[in-house]
């Protein structure tokens, strides 16, 4: 009875291990069926995320945050949201793709995933540096395929898509449009197509020239916390966009009519451009001018060597002193020469009588001193 008893405990502990017919696994791991499907290799990488930026995984029914350095797969999606942005990196070729505020890029599946991106909506800026051999990019876009091809130079183009019509606009290069069942669009440098939801050709032409920046001049900025830029003048332009980027964050954009605008900032590195605007919101970007800034508050130093105070001269007054190396000297409105170490010399004509003399210094910040000197005008 006891073997009998034995033979069925060791029977019932055999049918727990190989489970209805099966095979034991030494390993202790799940059948194959049981496993989960192995994820595709990533094809891109999110490298950057600024603000309120999500991503949607593969076979997920909801948005996640996203973070940089995120791997993509074939079928997944980043969205940018407002006043966010982000930077998509291919593995293939190294292109590189912006998303502005509000836009929807999508890894589609096909044959080559690894160099072809779905652009859904919003604005992104497409670049593709040149390498070993010919590479190549294709943005889909609602009426058809953007074809980017680096082959000596680098190529970037701007591409917005709304309301299923898509703007493509060439920065530097040229590229293709390839559209379903009609000709293919050529689209060269500093040149724009935009198209229909069924490919059909709205407009296209030359986009406006890029301003040239004009001031600050190259080199630091020493200002009380707003500095004014200014760039050229653009035939054609309705207005110009403005963007101010310190050393981390989104730059900031400013939308003014005239080429010139006053900006806070603050103390570190800046970054510059601007970029015109006609009708269609479309236009080259100017160059970009980077900057050290400082913040500097504090009046410059101002000694006035003559006249002294209550001085008594007849007509004609000399006006010497030292400013602040750099400043502006003006004396009684009129500007002053001043040398390279802060010296300033002048005659003055001054009415009979009594007079007050204001001499004014001020430094490339925007501080300023004043000294004045009541004089009798003989």
């Amino acid at each position: 009875m006891r073997c009998r008893s034995a033979e069925r405990l060791a029977c019932a502990l055999l049918t727990l291990a190989v489970g209805c017919g099966g095979q034991p696994d030494p390993a202790g791991e799940p059948p194959l069926a049981a496993r989960a499907p192995e994820e595709p290799a990533p094809v891109a990488d999110l490298v950057r995320a600024e603000g309120d930026v999500r991503w949607l995984p593969r076979g997920a029914g909801q948005w996640r945050p996203a973070a940089a350095v995120s791997p993509l797969r074939v079928a997944e999606q980043v969205q940018t949201m407002s006043a966010s942005a982000a930077t998509v990196r291919l593995r293939a070729d190294g292109a590189t793709i912006d998303l502005g505020p509000a836009s929807l890029l999508r890894v589609p599946d096909g044959d080559v995933p690894s160099r072809r991106l779905r652009h859904v909506a919003g604005d992104l800026v497409a670049r593709l540096e040149p390498g070993h051999g010919p590479r190549r990019l294709a943005v889909e876009l609602p009426p058809g395929e953007l074809i980017l091809d680096a082959r000596d130079a680098a190529v970037e183009s701007r591409v917005s898509v709304h309301e299923g019509e898509a703007t493509v606009e060439m920065v530097e290069g040229r590229a293709r449009v390839e559209r379903p069942g009609a000709e293919a669009v050529a689209i060269d440098e500093a040149h724009y197509v935009h198209l229909g939801g069924d490919g059909a050709i709205l407009d296209e032409g030359a986009a406006l020239a890029a301003p040239a920046p004009l001031g600050p001049a190259p080199g630091p900025i020493a200002t009380r916390g707003e500095a004014r830029f200014a760039w050229s003048e653009v035939e054609g332009a309705i207005g110009y966009r403005l963007y101010v980027a310190a050393a981390v964050g989104e730059p900031r954009e400013v939308r003014v009519a005239e080429p010139a605008a006053s900006v806070t900032v603050a103390r570190g590195s800046l970054r510059w451009w601007v970029r015109a605007e006609d009708a269609r919101g479309l236009g080259h970007p100017s160059p970009t001018r980077e900057h050290a800034v400082t913040i500097d508050r504090s009046p410059p130093a101002l000694r006035l060597a003559s006249p002294s105070p209550g001085a008594s001269v007849r007509g004609v007054v000399n006006v010497a002193g030292v400013a602040e190396p750099g400043a502006v000297v003006e004396i009684d409105g009129r500007p002053a020469e001043v040398d390279a170490d802060g010296r300033f010399a002048a005659r003055v004509p001054l009415p009979r009588g009594l007079a007050n003399l204001v001499v004014r210094a001020t430094d490339p910040a925007g501080n300023a001193s004043v000294l004045t000197r009541a004089l009798v005008v003989r």
